[in-house]
């Protein structure tokens, strides 16, 4: 799947310089302010004419979340920390004036992860199971290509045109690749960072390899050559 996707980008990005380099000679430079599902950041883009233009940047993100789940018997405390992010270099080309596609590659910093304990002990008949007997879950999820692929589709502008402003917002994904866990555990719970039940997990969640992408840009003209 990977070299599917770098195929599709290269055969892109080739066509695309190929036609620009006949049509249209006027090169302008900017700078792009960027939202998207992997977090805010920025992109400078040099721009090839009115059609082809070619960004890099950055965008990053992190959440918080502490939830306590109540289930009578059970009483677990819930921390987690979603961190996303990229440094990316793409290459986009307009087929209309309010159209384009593009598709690059991103150095990913994807890394959520999952911390649960119990906070009172747990009652069964008549023993009584301390927090620190029953014990600690962490699990970590990080992508098995880390320098992925990325394609997508927008609608606006991928860079700006006649204005000095211009607006795009897009849709696309990123190959990431199979997701890979890393479980620690302490207590009764140890047993489920065991080598074998980690792959049993993996491969459950296997088919979850992509990340889909919402982005939002303002682009900023600064100059023309």
């Amino acid at each position: 799947m990977k070299k599917f996707f770098s195929v599709i980008v290269l055969i892109f990005v080739c066509g695309a310089v190929s036609a620009q380099s006949v049509t249209e000679k006027k090169v302008s430079f900017g700078v792009a302010a960027k939202a998207s599902t992997t977090g805010f950041g920025a992109d400078v883009y040099c721009a090839f004419g009115d059609r082809l233009g070619i960004k890099a940047g950055f965008d990053l993100m992190s959440m918080n979340f502490n939830v306590k789940i109540d289930q009578g018997l059970v009483k677990l405390n819930t921390q987690a920390q979603a961190k996303t992010g990229s440094i990316t270099a793409g290459v986009g080309y307009q087929l209309t004036n309010w159209f384009y596609v593009t598709g690059g590659f991103g150095l990913l910093n994807f890394n959520p992860r999952a911390l649960a304990y119990p906070t009172e002990g747990i009652k069964y008949g008549d023993i009584v199971l301390s927090p620190e007997t029953v014990g600690e879950l962490e699990v970590k999820i990080k992508p098995s290509n880390p320098v992925a692929p990325y394609l997508g589709i927008g609608f606006g502008r991928y860079v700006s045109k006649n204005n000095r402003v211009s607006f795009g917002a897009e849709l696309g994904t990123w190959f990431m690749g199979s997701p890979k866990l890393e479980i620690t555990a302490t207590g009764m719970l140890t047993p489920t960072q065991s080598p074998e039940h980690i792959e049993r997990l993996e491969n459950q969640i296997k088919d979850f390899s992509f990340y889909p992408i919402l982005k939002f840009n303002l682009n900023v003209r600064i100059f023309n050559l």
